[in-house]
Order: structure tokens, then sequence, then C-alpha cells
């Protein structure tokens, strides 16, 4: 310590450096708890704030993606119940569609059979006439011919 205080005196410093020193001192202890205490705590609530907010930014995105995993689930399940009754629905026209072609096939069977019948039992008759009328010209032709 005694060369500290020689090199003190060699550069002027006398009792009023102590003085000046402590003056320091008491000011930096003054505006560490007037200024700079407050603007720390200043600080550490903004920190605090941004902090907070971005954990309930994060959760508030995790809540997010989860209701849009269970939008995305809701939508590709609605999907598949909407594709199924359509198929279901395509397969019961189809059905309805098929048996109402088989009565209509069946009717129309029904009706040339009828038609074929009553055309048949029209030729037969038609034949018999033309027999008779055949007859009756191979006789008159006949008895043209031997006279």
């Amino acid at each position: 310590m005694g060369q500290v205080l020689d090199i003190l005196q060699r550069l002027g410093v006398d009792q009023s450096f102590y003085y000046q020193l402590a003056i320091i001192f008491f000011m930096l202890l003054a505006c560490k708890f007037l200024l700079l205490d407050l603007l720390l705590k200043v600080i550490r609530q903004r920190e605090e704030k941004t902090v907070k907010l971005e954990v309930d930014a994060n959760q508030k995105l995790a809540k997010s993606e989860q209701f849009l995993k269970q939008y995305d689930e809701g939508i590709d399940q609605t999907y598949r119940e909407i594709k199924k009754m359509v198929y279901e629905k395509r397969r019961e026209i189809a059905f309805g569609q098929k048996s109402i072609l088989k009565k209509a096939d069946e009717e129309i069977k029904l009706k040339i059979d009828k038609e074929r019948a009553t055309f048949s039992e029209k030729v037969q008759a038609m034949k018999e006439q033309n027999k008779g009328e055949i007859k009756g010209l191979m006789d008159s032709f006949l008895e043209k011919m031997t006279k």
C-alpha cells in the first residue's frame, strides 16, 4: 500500500481526491438505487411479459394445430361417410333401375308373345282362307281346261 500512496503523492493527489472518490461512490450508489434498479426492474418486467406472451403464443399455436387436426379428421370422416352414402344410393338406384328394366322386359316379352300368337292365328286363318280360294280356283281352272 505504501507504493500506491507514494505514486499518488508524486501525481499530486491530495486529501480532496479521497473526498471526490467518496462523492463518486455515493453518486453511483444513488444512481443505482434511483435509476439502475428501476431500469433493471422495467427490463425484467418486459422480459417476463415477452416470455409470457411467447409461451401463450406457443400454447395457442399448439391448440390451433390440435383444432386443425380435429378439423381435418372430421372432414376426412365426413368425406368417407358421404362417399359411402353416394355408393349405397348409386347401388340402390341401379338395383331399382334393374328391377324396372326387368319388369319392362317381361312386359315387352309378354306383348311380343301375344302379338306373335295373334299374328300366327291370323296367318293360319289366311292360309285356310287361301286354301279354300285356291281349291276353288283350281276347280274352276280344271273345269275350264276340261271343257
